[in-house]
């Protein structure tokens, strides 16, 4: 099992390494070609797509608890994306003029993204499987590819849309390789109901812890865009994306270990026990990989 959180780990820390210089790379392109006030606009609407996230990524880690111990839910989550996804769309849509003024972004970007929520909701369903099943190379190339067509697509969306709005169409245009990519793991088994209940149980304080991290983590841009002059928001938005990058660095480890904590769990293992063992012996298993010891 440690070996496995090792590569594991590994895998999905080399692929947000790449992901975090795709972006930053981005971002750097994007300030210099916007300027402060159109880039802090693109920044602030990458936080409320991130806080929309919080619904895949419930759907995602519901999936994997399951998926790790061979019990796929995949078609009843991908029902709860949906319906979920589309209450969630549907809320931003219909709210969208009067979001609008209230974050400062155009009413246009909200529109897109809520009609595209139950995607990114099936999405989340998908890459829970893919996570569950310890596809971790998968998983994370899902990832690359997700930030790299977007990169590769916004010189084509500027030639037609203006500014930052051709990089948030560009942002949201990846979305059906990402799809398309995972589609594989798309379950069609049957869901008892009392299993479909246990989700929905285990779902529910899931979705309040990420949605705690996700305020801490992305509204602060959310509110300097709104309350700030958009040259300031701008300013303040390139540099709050530093501190992401060590967020996310550190949350490959846990992606890694979740699924085999929950396989050893359902096995009888303490979790507690499992996750320190990891911890213990993780550094000499580290060293047999790159042959670095630790200790005198």
């Amino acid at each position: 099992m440690i070996r496995k959180v090792i590569q594991g780990g590994g895998v999905l820390f080399l692929s947000m390494l790449v992901v975090n210089v795709l972006n930053y790379g981005y971002a750097v392109v994007l300030g210099r070609v916007f300027g402060p006030s159109e880039y802090g606009a693109y920044a602030s609407f990458i936080s409320l797509f991130l806080l929309v996230a919080l619904l895949p990524l419930t759907l995602q880690q519901a999936g994997a608890r399951y998926a790790a111990i061979n019990e796929s839910v995949a078609a009843y989550t991908t029902r709860l994306a949906w319906i979920a996804g589309g209450g969630f769309g549907l809320v931003l849509v219909a709210g969208s003029f009067w979001l609008s003024p209230l974050l400062n972004l155009p009413a246009g970007w909200l529109v897109w993204l809520g009609v595209l929520v139950p995607f990114y909701a099936w999405l989340g369903v998908l890459r829970g499987e893919a996570q569950g099943l310890q596809n971790f190379r998968g998983f994370g190339l899902n990832m690359v590819l997700e930030h790299a067509i977007k990169i590769l697509l916004t010189p084509l969306a500027l030639l037609v849309l203006p500014g930052a709005t051709g990089a948030v169409a560009a942002t949201l245009a990846a979305l059906p390789a990402t799809i398309w990519h995972l589609k594989r793991y798309q379950s069609t088994l049957q869901v008892t109901l009392a299993r479909q209940q246990e989700v929905l149980q285990y779902s529910a304080p899931v979705f309040t812890n990420l949605g705690a991290q996700a305020v801490i983590i992305n509204s602060d841009i959310l509110m300097v865009n709104a309350l700030l002059p958009r040259q300031e928001a701008g300013i303040y938005a390139a540099v709050a994306m530093i501190g992401r990058v060590v967020f996310y660095s550190s949350w490959a480890i846990g992606t890694a270990l979740f699924p085999m904590v929950s396989a050893r769990q359902n096995a009888g293992a303490s979790p507690p026990a499992v996750v320190g063992r990891a911890g213990n012996r993780g550094p000499d298993q580290w060293g047999n990989h790159t042959g670095v010891r630790g200790g005198s």
